[in-house]
């Protein structure tokens, strides 16, 4: 039998291929063609992370106003319960108030009153002999002379006085 050698391809034993060199004009257009080729791609990666970014921003100007105004309703939720709350109190002190008034008014007849003096706090009406007349023409003062007033001194005023 015959053995056929079989060349084995192994990467350290490859040779490099040998460049075969263009006429230098298509080198130059091949190497401009490159060049527009990454900066065209640099700028798709530019314009991706610019609509990335603006995006971004709409989201983050969305969520902030979003916040405000319901923010905003929040306040108003309160202030409109404060104010419902205030209503009630209003109208439950005005029923009261009202009340209050009609008591008043049962209870402020001169019958009624009598009654409730005589029978509640047993009181007597006034005959002509519980009447005490004061005549207000002449002077009922007594006036009070500078040497009674040091009779009643205190102890301090008599200190005072013995060293000033």
């Amino acid at each position: 039998m015959l053995q056929k050698e079989i060349e084995y391809i192994r990467g350290n034993t490859v040779v490099s291929p040998e460049k075969t060199h263009m006429n230098p004009d298509a080198e130059r257009e091949y190497e401009r063609l490159k060049k527009a080729k990454r900066d065209r791609k640099l700028r798709q990666k530019l314009r991706k992370k610019e609509i990335k970014k603006s995006y971004t921003q709409i989201i983050i100007m969305t969520f902030v106003v979003g916040m405000i105004v319901i923010y905003g309703d929040n306040r108003i939720y309160k202030a409109q319960s404060q104010l419902n709350t205030l209503k009630r109190s209003i109208s439950t002190i005005e029923n009261e108030n009202e009340a209050l008034k009609v008591d008043i008014l049962k209870s402020s007849s001169i019958s009624d009153i009598r009654s409730a003096a005589e029978n509640k706090l047993k009181m007597v009406s006034p005959t002509q002999n519980d009447v005490v007349s004061i005549d207000l023409e002449k002077n009922n003062f007594k006036i009070v002379s500078e040497n009674s007033i040091n009779k009643n001194d205190g102890i301090l005023a008599k200190i005072k006085r013995l060293f000033f």
